[in-house]
């Protein structure tokens, strides 16, 4: 969240990506930062791999962070 915010004052378009009920997600949101969920079925998920490969390829973001935190 740090990052992102940091990342967004500076001028770069951010989102933020997690799990659908995660409250980073909330927090995001009220930073006034962009938000996509994502329904993990497990820690290691091939099906929402892939929906993030495709919204990576899709979007062309300049970075993409990840945390394999929980709330």
């Amino acid at each position: 969240m740090q990052v992102g915010s940091a990342l967004s004052e500076r001028g770069w378009e951010i989102t933020v990506a997690g799990r659908h009920d995660a409250e980073l997600l909330k927090r995001a949101q009220s930073a006034g930062l962009e938000t996509v969920a994502w329904s993990y079925k497990r820690d290691f998920d091939l099906g929402t791999m892939r929906a993030a490969s495709r919204w990576i390829a899709g979007n062309k973001p300049d970075a993409v962070l990840v945390t394999t935190g929980r709330d």
